[in-house]
């Protein structure tokens, strides 16, 4: 039949050929050049894709490291401002005296316009605008009354005489400590994503500045997330096209994030994951108190490489992550230019081989 033939005459095509001095010279030729060629090339891709990714590895963890110490010093320098204002004995003495000239009246208004109580309205009002200019960082001061959580007098006076519901818990926090922070929440007079940070008015007598242990009031130091911790955050050099820093706080069982995300805006507070969940892993670590660095999938999905940190002082979790395909680009950039580099270098083997073949069996054939 046909098809054995054509086999057997195949087959003994390549023997021939096979068995010509210049092909088996050639195939000499290429295996004693590229083979060595191949081995220095994987060798040398090893070893710089090992030290490209140690160096993303490292920016990436330098920049986590440095984001913690911007965070914790911006937080204990708010601290360390309550504290001081706390000890003001004369703003503690003209805070007490309004508070109770406010509860011998109907209304704060009433108050703004009594007569008696108009000089040390507008004395403490002055004080709370110079703490502002010279505090730079907070958004509005006020003062509100322990008794009921009025706001009695604020620099932004669009929210004086509403009542926060939750003054409670301002002085149930005051009874154990001189100073507090209220970690991020969503003002319920403002409706914007604010930080906190308060201290008591203790009642202070105006001639002697002797002060006692009661709560009069609080004096509310307010700052704006948006335009304090945010830029503190969002900005590294090299953070590319996908690079973002987060950060997180655990609720019960979930994570909620506290800043408006790159990839997802207005998340801050609305968007939350699970803890159980296989997605944004090292967020949870990093609430849990661990830092590090892990490949993982992120709140989109999408495989990033993350390093984790924890700051103790609000219980945060601050994630500074960016996409593996973005971070080690440079690999693939290199594994390509070794592809070709090899694809080339074989071209050029086989053409030189088959020039010096010529030269060599020539003579001999002749």
């Amino acid at each position: 039949t046909p098809t054995p033939c054509c086999s057997i005459i195949f087959m003994n095509y390549y023997k021939n050929i096979f068995r010509s001095i210049k092909v088996q010279f050639l195939c000499y030729v290429c295996l004693l050049t590229t083979v060595p060629l191949l081995f220095v090339c994987i060798v040398e891709y090893y070893s710089s894709k090992s030290a490209i990714e140690q160096r993303v590895i490292e920016q990436l963890t330098s920049i986590a490291d440095l984001k913690k110490s911007e965070l914790n010093s911006w937080l204990e320098e708010r601290l360390t401002d309550i504290s001081v204002i706390v000890r003001n004995k004369v703003l503690a003495a003209a805070a007490t005296s309004l508070l109770q000239q406010r509860r011998r009246c109907e209304s704060v208004y009433q108050l703004m316009n009594s007569e008696t109580a108009r000089i040390n309205y507008n004395r403490v009002l002055e004080n709370l605008h110079a703490l502002k200019q010279f505090y730079k960082h907070y958004n509005v001061i006020s003062i509100i009354d322990g008794a009921n959580g009025e706001v009695v007098i604020s620099t932004y006076p669009d929210i004086v005489g509403k009542t926060l519901s939750s003054f409670n818990s301002y002085i149930d926090v005051l009874n154990k400590q001189d100073v507090a922070v209220k970690d991020v929440y969503t003002s319920e007079l403002m409706g914007q994503n604010w930080m906190t940070y308060y201290c008591p008015v203790l009642m202070t007598d105006t001639l002697t500045l002797e002060s006692s242990d009661v709560i009069v009031g609080v004096i509310l130091l307010d700052v704006n997330v948006n335009n304090s911790v945010d830029p503190l955050i969002h900005s590294w050099p090299g953070m590319g096209k996908t690079g973002e820093t987060l950060l997180v706080r655990r609720e019960g069982d979930n994570i909620v994030y506290l800043n408006d995300l790159r990839h997802k805006q207005g998340a801050a507070l609305k968007f939350t994951s699970p803890i159980r969940s296989t997605l944004d892993i090292p967020s949870v670590l990093s609430s849990r108190g661990e830092e590090g660095i892990k490949e993982s999938k992120d709140y989109r999905g999408v495989n990033v490489l993350s390093a984790y940190r924890y700051l103790p002082i609000p219980n945060w979790g601050l994630v500074a992550k960016q996409d593996l395909t973005e971070a080690f680009a440079p690999v693939e950039k290199l594994k390509n230019r070794v592809i070709v580099l090899i694809f080339f270098c074989i071209i050029i083997v086989i053409a030189m081989g088959v020039s010096f073949a010529n030269r060599i069996t020539q003579p001999i054939l002749q």
